[in-house]
């Protein structure tokens, strides 16, 4: 058998792995029904609450190795070939899922789109606000004016990282990937 293997290339390897389960009576998609996708506890209503939003939407698909279906990379398979019907499923879920993440406003401009990727996209574009030097100004206002007042001085400490962590990441520098952008 470990002769076969070496013989075959990687994507009949699969191949056959997938019609082994199939004449197993082993449905390919059968995992997709146990893939769960948790309601996210934060939707956003614009630019002050992505950031929180899109952490957690990338975490939650980290976590369950589905973060591809927002980049892109998990490439849709050719029509009639063997994984498209898992693709197809596990995209489709995740697309569902993304949309019942965002508030009814949010979600219907994009409702309309058709990969994942591209929702993701719009909605970074949209909200992101990456070097909106308005965002990076009014963080600043906030920062200047916050005073610790009844709050505890933990409670104080975290709002403002709260606050310096949202006005690195709205910065144009920040997000710069050229390391003489940055200097």
């Amino acid at each position: 058998m470990e002769e076969i293997i070496k013989k075959l290339n990687l994507a009949k390897v699969s191949t056959l792995m997938q019609l082994m389960k199939l004449s197993a009576g082993e449905s390919v998609t059968r995992s997709l029904a146990k893939l769960e996708l948790p309601p996210i506890d934060l939707k956003p209503d614009g630019p002050a609450t992505y950031l929180s939003w899109s952490r957690r939407v990338r975490y939650t698909l980290v976590e369950r190795n589905l973060e591809e279906y927002l980049t892109g990379e998990k490439t849709e398979p050719d029509e009639g070939t063997v994984g498209r019907d898992e693709w197809k499923s596990t995209h489709i879920l995740v697309y569902i899922w993304l949309l019942n993440s965002l508030v009814q406003s949010i979600a219907a401009t994009v409702d309309g789109i058709r990969k994942v990727k591209d929702v993701w996209e719009k909605l970074r574009r949209t909200y992101d606000g990456v070097g909106n030097n308005m965002r990076v100004f009014h963080i600043k206002r906030e920062i200047n004016a916050i005073v610790q007042g009844d709050r505890t001085m933990q409670e104080y400490a975290t709002k403002l990282e709260h606050l310096w962590l949202y006005h690195d990441h709205f910065l144009p520098r920040a997000s710069c990937k050229d390391p003489e952008c940055k200097e």
